[in-house]
């Protein structure tokens, strides 16, 4: 039942600091210090709809609103599927993906190229992976979320096991794993719940926004951020159910969040613009928009340079470092050079 008490520590949630990237990997990031910008180009003809780097050395994931994935570096190639796909998903040892968009998924495995494609799907507004023993997805047209094990989509079959987390009151738009057993959704009915995914039951509703809630971000053991379209940012306590902090300063609703090592929180918003947020002071220490497009997926890289996404289609990458982008890509390019005699 909801209120149901729970101690967020380490014994409990081992693996919590797993599921944020960017806290493992960026060390003193700055939206203030990029003063370059490197432009890819029209990579996509249509939105960026996400972006996620796959090693380190620099590979990209990238997707795009209606067309077929990409991946690479400076140059990019499609991914072999047989669809289009706007959304994927990947695990946390990133071999295996789930696209999706509409009615339509696929997964594919990264170690041996195989994929399998599944049609007559709901319309998929999120989807997650938890442990390898579930997929998590959240639909356009329901309030309820669905919990599929593993075996949904291995093979194909006539017959499907489902389970279903009920409480919302709207439909849910984002999905967010904490740790491997429980769960948290923004729905918009205005609220976000933590669920029990072993029980399959809401332990806590929090109740704050004012508009729908699109989009939750942990921040370490115990806390979490949430982004709606009241155009505010709010910190919430995962045990105690209560708000902590709530951040003003954009001009339209959030689109996604981030949280870096340094509990430092990026924020993009709908118009395109990026901020950067102190948790200390609840200020905005900086903001980034591109003058020539709009911002529509951001990612923090390992090497501390942040790669955009726009709704045109362009790629974009900004850093502190002129040498990222001149010196070292004249670097590659001899590297990669072979003379034969």
């Amino acid at each position: 039942m909801e209120n149901e008490k729970l101690l967020f520590g380490p014994n409990n949630y081992e693996n919590l600091r797993n599921n944020d990237k960017e806290a493992t990997s960026t060390v003193d990031f700055k939206l203030s210090h990029l003063r370059y910008s490197n432009d890819l180009g029209k990579v996509f003809n249509q939105m960026i709809k996400q972006i996620e780097e796959l090693d380190d050395n620099g590979t990209l994931l990238i997707s795009a609103l209606n067309e077929k994935i990409k991946i690479g570096k400076n140059k990019f190639k499609n991914l072999d599927t047989n669809h289009t796909y706007s959304y994927f998903s990947l695990n946390e040892k990133k071999e295996i993906l789930i696209f999706y968009e509409s009615g339509k998924l696929c997964t594919y495995s990264f170690t041996d190229s195989t994929k399998n494609e599944f049609r007559d799907k709901k319309y998929i507004r999120d989807l997650k992976q938890v442990n390898n023993e579930h997929v998590i997805i959240a639909f356009y047209t329901t309030s309820y979320i669905q919990v599929e094990p593993w075996s949904n989509f291995v093979k194909r079959s006539e017959f499907y096991h489902c389970k279903y987390l009920v409480g919302h009151a709207a439909s849910v738009n984002c999905l967010c794993a904490v740790g491997k057993t429980h769960l948290l959704s923004g729905s918009n009915d205005n609220t976000i719940k933590l669920w029990d995914l072993s029980k399959l039951l809401c332990i806590h509703t929090f109740i704050g926004h004012l508009g729908i809630v699109d989009c939750v971000e942990l921040f370490g053991n115990d806390k979490f951020l949430s982004g709606s379209s009241d155009k505010t940012i709010k910190l919430w306590d995962l045990e105690k159910g209560e708000c902590l902090k709530t951040f003003y300063g954009h001009d339209c609703g959030i689109s996604m969040i981030r949280v870096l090592k340094t509990n430092e929180i990026l924020s993009l918003s709908y118009d395109g613009v990026i901020k950067q947020w102190d948790i200390n002071t609840d200020m905005c220490m900086s903001t980034l928009r591109d003058v020539n497009d709009s911002i529509s997926y951001f990612k923090v890289l390992s090497n501390e340079n942040l790669i955009t996404g726009s709704r045109e289609g362009r790629i974009k990458i900004w850093s502190k470092n002129e040498f990222d982008f001149k010196h070292k890509e004249k670097y590659l390019e001899s590297k990669n050079t072979c003379n034969l005699s």
